[in-house]
């Protein structure tokens, strides 16, 4: 029994121990995760704002417009919170180990900036910029080409090359070559100058800006602006309306082409836009006052339905389509190429006859037409003829439609359908037959014949 305790207290022992090394194994990782998180956060802060532990080069004239030999100019700003004494200081370029030495006693004040320049620089310079802090003779690449600041022990503060990349005056990648007149200047982010020991993303190009120990604090907005593409599309669609009902109607002419015009307008002025109509093709719209225009004519005995109507805009390689219809109505329409029918003078039992054609500019040869755009039938119905008050019998005068009087005929005393199905533009010939009877009065007889359609 007594075994059995001892072996269980030193199995307690062991587990006490073994969570023990857990816990500090586990401390030891946080403690380790925390210093990685300080280290990247550090890092971070280095590479997004100025280093403010030190001078940095914030903007650079190395290609003035007019003479170089007075008109080159660096400036530089302390970001820290302390003056610092820049004595004996120098630019170290490529054509020069020491080419401006900062004088003794110079003293570049904390948030401000020093602003060295070519000799006679207050004598060259624009009216508006700023008198330089120091003035010494300064050569400078206009393309790739490369400066450091240095310090009176012959440190590195700050570098910045441009063009091609500059071995000993480069941080990261070079920045742009700037045009003649310009300066690269440093970014600024929420007014703040960043470095991220990359000169191809601290500097850009700008006009000179360029500021001294005497310059007063700017005020730095930030522009912001989002560029996407241009939209492409077709508003304000419209089609000749003929009748006030939803969509587009569009009633025929009888016998002739009916007129439509369709316009639109594009989101972007300066496309370019066709129209298509079904049966009727393509045309190129025209401009006028911003909306564009096509006219298409549309033959009465076009078929009646919907006919669909495509517009499309090009520009700059993009296009978009425009789709919608109008409705062609029906047209119930007949047409006689002449007004009056004239026998002539007639024989009492004697039978006279007048044939029609296929002809409507042959008026003494009735012709009939379907002026409109659906198949239809004829009705047909007669008076009766009468000279004052004597009367002439309407059933002695036939009508037929066709090349004689086999097929499609009727008499005048009585109203017929017809049921000849003559189609849109189909022209037919109206033929007439007369029988005088022996016991009819002479004189002159009038009456007449209608003649109207339904649809087949």
């Amino acid at each position: 029994m007594s075994k059995k305790i001892l072996f269980n207290e030193k199995k307690i022992v062991k587990s006490n121990e073994n969570k023990k090394k857990k816990n500090t194994i586990n401390l030891y990782k946080k403690i380790f995760t925390l210093m990685l998180l300080i280290y990247f956060f550090t890092i971070f802060i280095k590479t997004t704002f100025a280093d403010t532990n030190n001078i940095i080069i914030t903007e650079i004239l190395y290609n003035p417009t007019g003479s170089e030999n007075c008109l080159e100019a660096v400036e530089i700003y302390n970001p820290t919170n302390d003056d610092i004494d820049i004595s004996n200081w120098y630019l170290k370029t490529k054509s020069s180990l020491k080419d401006a030495v900062i004088p003794q006693g110079a003293i570049i004040k904390s948030k401000s900036f020093y602003l060295i320049a070519d000799s006679n620089w207050s004598n060259c310079k624009e009216s508006y910029w700023p008198n330089a802090d120091y003035e010494e003779s300064i050569t400078l690449a206009n393309s790739d080409g490369g400066i450091s600041l240095m310090s009176n022990n012959d440190e590195i503060i700050d570098s910045v090359c441009w063009g091609v990349y500059q071995e000993g005056f480069c941080e990261g990648e070079p920045t742009v070559v700037v045009s003649e007149g310009n300066s690269i200047s440093r970014r600024i982010v929420e007014e703040n100058f960043i470095d991220t020991e990359n000169n191809s993303f601290d500097f850009y190009e700008t006009k000179p800006k360029l500021k001294n120990s005497n310059s007063s604090e700017e005020i730095f907005l930030e522009i912001r602006f989002n560029i996407v593409e241009e939209d492409l599309s077709i508003i304000n669609v419209s089609i000749t309306d003929d009748l006030e009902i939803p969509g587009f109607q569009v009633l025929p002419k009888p016998n002739s082409n009916k007129t439509i015009m369709i316009s639109a307008k594009p989101t972007i002025k300066n496309a370019v836009l066709n129209c298509y109509v079904e049966n009727l093709g393509q045309k190129s719209m025209f401009l006028e006052n911003e909306t564009y225009f096509a006219n298409f004519s549309i033959p009465y005995y076009f078929e009646p339905k919907n006919y669909s109507v495509t517009i499309s805009a090009y520009y700059n390689n993009k296009t978009t389509n425009y789709t919608t219809s109008f409705s062609f109505q029906e047209l119930l329409g007949i047409m006689i190429d002449t007004k009056n029918i004239d026998f002539g003078s007639l024989s009492k039992g004697k039978e006279s006859s007048i044939f029609g054609d296929f002809d409507t500019e042959t008026t003494e040869k009735p012709t009939v037409k379907n002026i409109g755009n659906v198949n239809a039938d004829l009705i047909v119905t007669g008076s009766d003829f009468y000279n004052n008050n004597t009367r002439f019998p309407s059933n002695s005068i036939m009508y037929s439609f066709g090349e004689d009087f086999s097929n499609f005929y009727g008499y005048l005393n009585e109203t017929r359908i017809i049921n000849i199905k003559i189609k849109p533009s189909e022209k037919m010939p109206l033929n007439f037959r007369i029988y005088v009877p022996e016991d009819q009065s002479i004189g002159t007889y009038y009456g007449s014949i209608i003649i109207g359609m339904i649809k087949s």
